[in-house]
């Protein structure tokens, strides 16, 4: 290894989009970058709800829809979640008898697949006139164009249609209780709310943070820097 050289700055340079080196840094939850914020504190509680039958997180790439999914999927694990599929594209688990689908890219085929062929699987149980019944909860990612193309103009979503269509056109719009819609376009990672510090200011926090058990800026140690 160089001398004075630090492995996790190769890292660093792969968590923006524009990065020549790779942009593996901005896809999916990476727990030694990732940070607990809000979405984590108050949305986490509502999936688990038993009267929560869909949460839709739309948004830009890169707001952070996967890594939250996939964030959410290890907290569960951790409480005894029993997984039946993993893909890369979405998880299926049991926990406290609620079935849970994910869906990480609501707007892709998928190994094969078509993007149609993978929302009519994902939105069966929403075919209908009324709430769905049943214990599961699914959540999906996916931008809102594809969401409005997909269950707007078909008449077998028609409940889910109504919810869809007030989401995307009123500014004040309540949900029902069963559903929940987050727009992380609405986010923002420099702005600091409730006395709380911002994304960013998290982020930065645990980059420079001597003291952090993952070591990003060790001294020139043995183990670092040879």
């Amino acid at each position: 290894m160089p001398k004075n050289y630090n492995p996790f700055v190769d890292k660093f340079l792969t968590i923006y989009s524009q990065s020549e080196l790779s942009t593996a840094g901005t896809r999916g939850y990476d727990p030694i970058t990732y940070v607990n914020t809000k979405l984590d504190r108050k949305l986490i509680p509502r999936i688990l709800s038993p009267q929560t039958k869909l949460v839709v997180l739309t948004g830009n790439a890169g707001d952070g829809k996967t890594a939250f999914i996939q964030r959410f999927e290890a907290s569960v694990e951790k409480e005894g979640a029993k997984f039946s599929a993993r893909t890369d594209n979405g998880c299926a688990f049991e926990l406290n008898g609620i079935y849970y689908q994910t869906l990480y890219d609501g707007s892709q085929d998928f190994q094969g697949t078509t993007n149609d062929e993978i929302l009519k699987e994902f939105f069966s149980e929403f075919e209908g006139n009324k709430e769905p019944a049943g214990s599961f909860t699914k959540v999906i990612a996916i931008n809102e164009g594809k969401l409005r193309d997909f269950i707007l103009f078909k008449r077998q979503y028609s409940w889910l249609g109504k919810q869809v269509h007030h989401y995307l056109e009123w500014d004040d719009f309540t949900p029902h209780e069963s559903l929940i819609f987050i727009n992380l376009n609405l986010r923002s990672v420099v702005s600091e709310s409730d006395n709380e510090p911002s994304i960013f200011d998290l982020i930065l926090d645990k980059f420079l943070d001597a003291k952090n058990e993952l070591g990003f800026w060790n001294d020139c140690s043995p183990e670092y820097c040879q």
